[in-house]
């Protein structure tokens, strides 16, 4: 458990990923003043310390199916299908 970081008190998201506590971040925030300058506090540390930013429910579904399958095994390569226009 952690607190929001604009409620000022310890431990806040940034200093679990600074202490290396998280790896993964999953944000989907709404959009209200306090919830958008926490993501972009985040994101900004998160580019720092290379952890994984993702902020889009499909942007999360596609990270759970990538370690779900990376903890199978190696995967196999495959053909990336892209719609037409």
């Amino acid at each position: 458990t952690c607190y929001r970081i604009t409620e000022g008190m310890t431990p806040d998201a940034l200093d679990l990923m600074r202490q290396g506590k998280i790896h993964l971040i999953i944000n989907t925030p709404r959009n209200t003043g306090g919830a958008v300058l926490d993501g972009n506090m985040m994101r900004r540390l998160a580019v720092e310390l290379n952890i994984p930013f993702v902020t889009t429910m499909a942007g999360a579904r596609m990270e759970v199916l990538a370690i779900a399958e990376a903890m199978d095994g190696i995967p196999e390569p495959r053909l990336l299908e892209i719609g037409t226009l």
